[in-house]
């Protein structure tokens, strides 16, 4: 819920940050009319840019906002799109580093534990400890004293929670990479409609009319893609960590199942 509102919030702030920006700039205690005097290229007293100059009329606008007007309402969805799905890797990095799913201090103490035959000692850390491995080590040490099948029972039910755990958001992150190309090709299907309606009013004589309705069309397929790649391939490569901390995980509860299948037949290890 907190990402979906920070990400509305951004979306907000960047879409009046962008309005803003569309404005001209003004023209300061007459600077454009000196450096025309002196011979000087005319540049913007805000960004520093040159200005080119048709006729008496002075043109300039960023790039970026050149492309998002020409881009037309479906830029507003892809911004959207992009920045859930960025909030959405940033926070999976976060969540499936190895220092909180399988913090090697935990690790150190639990094993020191359960080695020197304290088993409630462990328990209790485990308890203590609100992390994937405790989970589930815990789910396995309450059952002691019941039998090897019954830990590797209580193991597993607990480390299938704990795996779709790791993995919440990434099926949402594979579908906003899947969805962001077919926002583009949305867009380029709504400005070929307006191009050709511009053909159908005019005919040819307004090519300006119908290249804003072709830019629009190729703007947005490029914005989809560009968008739709990057989080594709971190999708996959935040899967495979999720994969690999799955088989850490499963290590750690072999390593005391097999330690406490063997404290059950009186050997000591």
């Amino acid at each position: 819920m907190r990402l979906a509102v920070g990400s509305a919030v951004f979306i907000v702030a960047l879409g009046a940050m962008t309005i803003a920006g569309a404005q001209p700039p003004q023209d300061p205690a007459g600077l454009e009319g000196e450096s025309e005097a002196l011979g000087l290229p005319v540049v913007d007293t805000v960004t520093l840019e040159p200005v080119r100059e048709e006729g008496h009329i002075m043109v300039k606008r960023g790039f970026i906002q050149d492309l998002w007007r020409k881009g037309g309402p479906v830029m507003w969805v892809l911004l959207a799109n992009s920045v859930f799905g960025i909030s959405l890797v940033v926070e999976r990095l976060l969540a499936l580093r190895r220092s909180k799913v399988l913090p090697t201090s935990f690790l150190r103490n639990v094993r020191t534990r359960w080695l020197s035959g304290d088993v409630k000692g462990a328990f209790d850390l485990c308890s203590e400890t609100d992390i994937p491995i405790a989970r589930v080590l815990k789910a396995g040490l309450a059952k002691h004293g019941r039998g090897v099948a019954e830990i590797e029972r209580a193991i597993e039910a607990s480390g299938g929670h704990e795996i779709q755990s790791l993995s919440k958001h990434l099926r949402t992150l594979g579908a906003l990479a899947s969805i962001a190309p077919l926002l583009g090709i949305l867009g380029t299907v709504t400005g070929m409609i307006k191009a050709f309606n511009t053909i159908a009013v005019s005919g040819s004589r307004r090519p300006d009319l119908i290249a804003s309705g072709i830019s629009e069309a190729l703007i947005t397929t490029a914005t989809g893609l560009s968008i739709g790649i990057p989080l594709f391939v971190l999708y996959h490569y935040l899967m495979g960590r999720a994969e690999l901390r799955t088989w850490e995980m499963e290590e750690v509860a072999i390593d005391i199942v097999e330690n406490l299948s063997l404290r059950s037949e009186g050997i000591e290890v």
